[in-house]
């Protein structure tokens, strides 16, 4: 069994849990061990196993509650609980989810939208005041597709509707509208994911809803609140609007080409931010290779964020760029260091960049390093010499992950036609 089939079962026998237990018994530590109970009900649940799904997730609520995987984990809950006909008790799991989202902000889950939507569909007119709170939390978060920021406007102004507030509810009803024909993602590979489909069922609600006259400063406010709620995003939107440039949120700019001169006022933001959030943002933004005056910056960065998803995107836009000597010795010494976990990635898979006699012998000691091994193989290709082949040969790939041994044999590969 490769190494990450263990917990990606989609059967789920007797063998199959006392070979799945005794695995998640040798896991080093709680967060890992919720990680893969988590993912092996999410296997469970989409082949159909949802009282087995339900099972494992009780488990690690019960059992292994790390804060970090429980609102996602509550939300599955509460998906399982539906499917095997417990609805009181998926609500609970919806509320649960949402509270665990507001204790461990980083994490973000669609359960405002779900609870939203349960509320509406049921006319449990009991749960507006607290659906509506809900939506009122997750619309502080990043919206990141159209249809994220449609549901939120439109689910809104149902209940706003149902309460006797028209003029409100028209308001968020024509806010809703007006996202729903937006035709691109803003991602450029990806221009069609998040859009709102035509036959969206919410669309002729809120149209409905949309021909009653307006609250008009409402409107206004809705406009308004199009710049970002945090003060540090806000600020920085606000100063390159200043500048002639228009965007809403630092996440227009992410996955686009935007204007070089834009950099000098994206770095001194950046120098500044201490929410994480936006670090990422900024980072993402800075991806293009002709940036070159962040560099250190984003390496600072690098250092003081605590969250490795946001190490990992800090590094991406490292690896982006030249690596300039002044640079080499402090891009070796994080990518040794595993304190920095995953976020090294790709900072490890640039480093044949550096000519240093010492970058093949810490890439051969990082293949033992299950949190970037691939990346140092790949690396390998393009600066391993006769020493490299041999250890790569010797690398026991037993339980190593598919990626591992991929970038493994394209290494074996391309160094035995060079050398």
């Amino acid at each position: 069994m490769a190494k990450d089939d263990w917990y990606r079962r989609s059967t789920w026998t007797e063998l199959d849990e006392e070979e799945f237990f005794a695995r998640l018994d040798r896991s080093r530590d709680r967060y890992h061990r919720a990680q893969y109970l988590r993912i092996q009900a999410v296997h469970l649940y989409q082949s159909g196993l949802h009282a087995e799904a339900l099972r494992l997730l009780d488990h690690l609520v019960g059992h292994e509650a790390e804060p970090s995987q429980l609102a996602w984990a509550h939300q599955e809950r509460a998906e399982a609980l539906e499917k095997v006909g417990r609805p009181a008790e998926a609500l609970s799991a919806w509320r649960s989810s949402l509270v665990s989202e507001k204790a461990f902000p980083n994490i973000q889950t669609r359960a405002p939208l779900r609870f939203a939507r349960l509320a509406v569909d049921s006319k449990r007119e009991d749960l507006y005041f607290e659906a509506l709170d809900g939506i009122g939390y997750f619309e502080k978060q990043v919206q990141l597709f159209p249809i994220d920021r449609f549901q939120l406007a439109a689910y809104r102004a149902i209940l706003l509707f149902q309460q006797g507030e028209t003029s409100k509810a028209s308001a968020w009803a024509q806010a809703a509208l007006e996202v729903a024909g937006e035709n691109h993602s803003g991602l450029a590979r990806h221009p069609a994911m998040g859009l709102v489909k035509e036959d969206d069922p919410l669309l002729e609600r809120v149209a409905d809803i949309a021909t009653y006259p307006p609250d008009q400063g409402l409107l206004a406010a809705i406009e308004d609140a199009k710049l970002p709620s945090k003060p540090e995003e806000r600020a920085l939107v606000l100063e390159l609007r200043e500048a002639g440039y228009q965007l809403d949120s630092i996440w227009d700019w992410v996955n686009k080409p935007f204007p070089l001169e834009a950099e000098d006022i994206l770095g001194r933001h950046l120098e500044k931010a201490k929410d994480e959030a936006f670090v990422e943002g900024i980072a993402r933004a800075l991806t293009d290779s002709r940036f070159r005056t962040v560099t250190e910056l984003l390496i600072k960065k690098f250092r003081e964020v605590e969250s490795d998803s946001v190490r990992w995107a800090i590094g991406d836009s490292i690896s982006r760029r030249r690596f300039t000597k002044n640079l080499w010795e402090d891009l070796l010494r994080i990518a040794a260091d595993k304190r920095f976990g995953t976020g090294r990635q790709w900072i490890v898979a640039r480093l044949h960049r550096i000519k240093l006699p010492e970058t093949e012998d810490l890439l051969l000691q990082l293949l033992e390093d299950e949190d970037v091994d691939a990346f140092a193989a790949g690396a390998l290709r393009y600066c391993g010499g006769p020493q490299a082949l041999e250890r790569l040969h010797a690398v026991d790939l037993t339980d190593r992950t598919p990626l591992m041994k991929r970038e493994t044999a394209k290494a074996i590969k391309k160094l035995e036609a060079k050398l």
